[in-house]
């Protein structure tokens, strides 16, 4: 499946990179909705870790996805 770079993918993409913590323990914000999330699943974009506890669903750039991003997001490489 491939994935269109669109403003609120790669929003949700920046806040999860950044790993802001502000979100109830999860790691993607409240407003990355499941549809979105299973479209980056199904692109192999970001694999689930599976539920942690006192955590919730936690979420992870593959090595494709973090290369997508990065090509995407070239300021971003360290």
């Amino acid at each position: 499946m491939e994935i269109k770079a669109n403003a609120l993918i790669m929003s949700l993409c920046d806040e999860m990179f950044e790993r802001k913590s502000g979100y109830g323990g999860r790691n993607w914000p409240p407003h990355w909705k499941k549809k979105t999330r299973e479209k980056l699943v199904a692109a192999g974009l970001v694999e689930s870790k599976g539920h942690e506890p006192k955590v919730g669903e936690v979420y992870y750039f593959t090595e494709v996805g973090l290369s997508w991003y990065l090509g995407l997001r070239p300021e971003r490489k360290r």
